[in-house]
C-alpha cells in the first residue's frame, strides 16, 4: 500500500473547525481509502488541524464531504473502498460522543463503504466505535500480540490490519537523527504478515513541512520537529534533476528594530496577550511565527515568565538570554533610567498528538515579572512573516550589510537562475538560527544544533532570472548562502529530506542489511 498525506487542515479558515483528510492510495491506482481526521498528526502543528481546534473539539465538528467523494465510492463504480473515521483520537478522548458523531455524520452524508479507526496501544481501548472496524498502529513486533489479542476480545473475528507500521520516529531540533535498522523493520513486517494482518508502512518515505507548519511532541519534554525528515537512499529510478547554484552573498540588511516602524500597528495592552488571543486577523489571533513584546523597565533584577516556546530577551537591542521550557528566569543587568525590555517569542511548533494538544498557547502566557512584580503597558507586534510581511520593506528601507550587524536582522541577496529552475538544497553554514524566505515565501527554519543541515528548495519556487533570498537570523550571520545538489549529513548525524532523495522502503526491505530511517 502506498500512502500519501494531504493536510487539508492547512486550507481551512481559522474559526471554522473542519476536518483534515488523509488519502491512502494503493499502487494500482484503482483503490482509494479516504480518512476524515482532524488529527492527521504527520509531524504537523496541532496534528494538522487549525489553531482553534483545541477550543471546541466537540460534536459540533463540521464535516465536509464533496459530491465527488460520494460518487467515487466503490459501490458507485469509483475507487474509494474504505473511509477512516478518525486518527488516534483515543488517547485524547475528551468527548466520548465525538467518535460516534463522526461515524453518524459520515453515514448521514452518504458514505456506505467500510468504516475504520486507527489507534496505538495507548488509545485503542478508548477508541473503539460500534460498527467500525478497529485497526492498530505500532512499531515493534512485541506490541503485535497484545494489540491483536485485544482486538479479538472486543470485536471478535474480524479482518486485522496494522494501519500504521512505524518505520521511524520524529526528528527534533537538537536531538539525534532517528533511525531503525532495516533488519528490525523486516522482522516486524514479517511478523505482521505471518499473523494474517494487512499492513501499511508509515511512512514509506519522508517529506518536508514548509514554513512554520512543523509540529512538535511533548511526552516528558517539549521537542519541536525539524522542517524535513527522512534520509536519501540510492535511487531506484532517475531522480528529478538537482543543481548547485552559485552562492549568494547578502548585499542588503535590515535589523528587526529598524523594521518595526514599517509593520502593522502593534497591539497595546496593559498585560501580555498570548499569540492566539491577539485582537488581529479579524479576531482570529496569530497562528504562526514570532511575537515581539515590548515594555519599559526602570531597574535590574530577576525576570521570570511562562514562555511558549522560546523567548529571546533584549535590553534595548542587546540580547541578554533566553526563556523557554527549562529556563524561566533571566537576570536583567544594571540599567539607568527608563529602558526598553523586548522579548521575541518563537512559536516552534504545536504538539501534534496526545493530551498536551490542549495546552498549545504560544507567546507570553500570563504575566511577566521583574523581581516578582508584574510588568505593565505592552506593545505587541505580530511577526507571522507571511508574504505580505515583506511587501512592507520597500527597497529604500534596506541598507548595505554592516561590518558588525545588529541582531535580530534580515539579510537579502539575489540568486540568479540562468536556465530552467531545478531543485536544490540551501545550506546555511556559518549561520546559527533563523528562517529562509525565497521570493517572499517561507521555506522553513534552520538551526545549527541539527540534526537537519540543509533545506530542500523545489525548483518550482524559483523563477528564471533573479530570485530574492531573505534570511532572518537571530544570532550570527554567515558570509554566504550556499546551494548544493545533495542533502548534507553533518556532525550531528542530521539529514535533509528523504522524499527528495527518491529512495523507497521497498528497496530497503530488499536489502535488510542497510540502515533504514523513517
Amino acid at each position: 500500500m502506498r500512502q500519501k498525506l494531504v493536510p487539508w487542515g492547512a486550507y481551512r479558515q481559522p474559526r471554522t473547525l473542519q476536518t483534515s483528510s488523509i488519502l491512502l492510495l494503493l499502487s494500482s491506482g484503482r483503490e482509494l481509502e479516504i480518512g476524515m481526521r482532524p488529527f492527521d498528526c504527520t509531524m504537523l502543528r496541532q496534528g494538522g488541524g487549525g489553531t482553534k481546534v483545541i477550543e471546541t473539539m466537540e460534536s459540533s465538528t463540521i464535516l465536509n464531504i464533496s459530491d465527488c467523494s460520494l460518487f467515487s465510492q466503490y459501490k458507485h463504480g469509483g475507487p474509494i473502498v474504505a473511509v477512516q473515521v478518525e486518527n488516534e483520537y483515543g488517547p485524547y478522548n475528551k468527548d466520548p460522543a465525538y467518535m460516534p458523531y463522526v461515524k453518524k455524520a459520515l453515514e448521514d452524508r452518504g458514505i456506505v463503504e467500510l468504516l475504520l479507526t486507527s489507534h496505538n496501544k495507548d488509545g485503542l481501548s478508548k477508541g473503539i466505535v460500534d460498527g467500525v472496524l478497529a485497526t492498530i498502529n505500532l512499531q515493534s513486533q512485541n506490541e503485535l500480540q497484545f494489540l491483536t489479542t485485544f482486538l479479538l476480545s472486543v470485536q471478535g473475528v474480524q479482518p486485522r490490519m496494522v494501519m500504521e507500521c512505524w518505520t521511524g520516529w520524529f526528528d527534533s531540533w537538537g536531538g539525534p537523527h532517528s533511525i531503525l535498522d532495516s533488519a528490525e523493520v523486516l522482522k516486524t513486517v514479517s511478523a505482521i504478515i505471518n499473523a494474517g494482518s494487512s499492513i501499511n508502512l508509515y511512512t514509506f518515505h519522508g517529506g518536508t513541512n514548509f514554513g512554520f507548519i512543523n509540529g512538535a511532541v511533548h511526552f516528558q519534554d517539549y521537542k519541536s520537529d525539524v522542517t524535513s525528515y527522512g534520509a536519501p537512499l540510492p535511487a531506484p529510478p532517475d531522480l528529478l534533476p538537482k543543481t548547485v547554484y552559485e552562492p549568494v552573498m547578502p548585499a542588503l540588511y535590515l535589523s528587526l528594530w529598524d523594521a518595526l516602524p514599517y509593520l502593522e500597528e502593534p497591539v497595546t495592552s496593559e498585560k501580555p496577550v498570548n499569540m492566539e488571543n491577539l485582537p488581529i486577523n479579524g479576531g482570529n489571533g496569530q497562528s504562526l511565527g514570532y511575537t515581539l513584546y515590548e515594555t519599559t523597565i526602570t531597574s535590574s533584577g530577576i525576570l521570570s515568565a511562562y514562555v511558549r516556546d522560546r523567548g529571546q530577551v533584549f535590553v534595548n537591542t542587546v540580547s541578554i538570554g533566553f526563556l523557554d521550557y527549562k529556563r524561566e528566569k533571566v537576570v536583567i543587568p544594571s540599567i539607568q533610567g527608563f529602558t526598553m525590555l523586548r522579548i521575541l517569542v518563537e512559536n516552534r511548533g504545536r504538539v501534534n498528538y496526545g493530551t498536551n494538544i490542549d495546552d498549545q498557547r504560544k507567546g507570553l502566557i500570563g504575566n511577566i515579572y521583574l523581581n516578582d512584580s508584574p510588568l505593565k503597558k505592552f506593545k505587541i507586534y505580530s511577526l507571522d512573516m507571511k508574504k505580505s510581511f515583506f511587501q512592507r520593506f520597500h527597497a529604500d528601507k534596506w541598507n548595505p550589510v554592516p561590518d558588525v550587524p545588529v541582531f535580530l536582522a534580515f539579510f537579502s541577496g539575489l540568486l540568479l537562475v540562468s536556465l530552467s529552475p531545478c531543485d536544490t538544497f540551501v545550506k546555511l553554514e556559518g549561520w546559527e538560527k533563523g528562517v529562509v524566505f525565497i521570493n517572499g515565501q517561507n521555506l522553513g527554519r534552520y538551526w545549527n544544533i541539527g540534526p537537519q543541515e540543509t533545506l530542500y528548495l523545489p525548483g518550482a519556487w524559483l523563477d528564471q532570472g533573479l530570485n530574492q533570498v531573505i534570511v532572518f537570523e537571530e544570532k550570527m550571520a554567515g558570509p554566504v548562502i550556499q546551494f548544493t545538489e545533495t542533502p548534507c549529513l553533518g556532525r550531528w548525524g542530521g539529514t535533509s529530506p528523504f522524499v527528495e532523495g527518491g529512495g523507497t522502503w521497498a528497496s530497503l526491505l530488499r536489502h535488510p542489511g542497510r540502515k533504514s530511517v523513517r
